[in-house]
């Protein structure tokens, strides 16, 4: 693939396809060259973060991410992605603080959401429900809310907490 040396925007595009098809060794020098042409692409890091994070990488992951905040602390997906991946990393103390803090930011769908799973893993039911509504009220559509709710199910698989369980939340936080 030929592209200009200093075209950031197409080495990202490219790093973000070979991520997306789950080939991190080809997606990751893509993306260290897009920090390297330009240290403040938000993105970029983020997204390297997330090939880290998918690789069970969690403190390479996390050094992205507080890269990514550096370079633009208004951009809400670190606090997003961070969120996510470290709830499933079995680490609900990090990414609580990555989805405080991105509330704080000013992100209502995706960080109260994160927010919400952490207090339902660590029993805090109640909170949970709490959380989950307000990402519910942020929601394109209840439908949407149900398809990520239903989703994110996945993020449990280290913990032991049922289908059930989980599915049992919904007609709370629907009501």
């Amino acid at each position: 693939i030929l592209l200009e040396q200093d075209d950031y925007v197409s080495y990202h595009n490219l790093g973000i396809l070979y991520r997306d098809n789950e080939d991190y060794d080809k997606a990751e020098p893509f993306l260290r060259k897009v920090t390297e042409l330009n240290p403040d692409f938000s993105d970029a890091w983020t997204d390297l973060g997330k090939i880290h994070f998918r690789r069970n990488q969690k403190q390479e992951g996390v050094a992205c991410i507080e890269k990514a905040i550096a370079a633009d602390e208004t951009n809400e997906l670190p606090y997003i992605n961070a969120g996510y991946y470290l709830i499933k990393l079995d680490d609900l103390k990090l990414a609580l603080l990555y989805s405080e803090e991105g509330m704080r930011q000013g992100e209502e769908y995706c960080c109260p959401f994160n927010k919400a799973h952490v207090h339902f893993l660590q029993g805090e039911k109640d909170l949970a429900v709490e959380f989950y509504k307000k990402s519910l009220k942020a929601a394109e559509s209840e439908a949407e809310f149900i398809v990520d709710f239903q989703a994110d199910f996945r993020l449990f698989a280290n913990y032991n907490v049922t289908r059930e369980e989980h599915d049992a939340l919904l007609p709370l936080i629907l009501k």
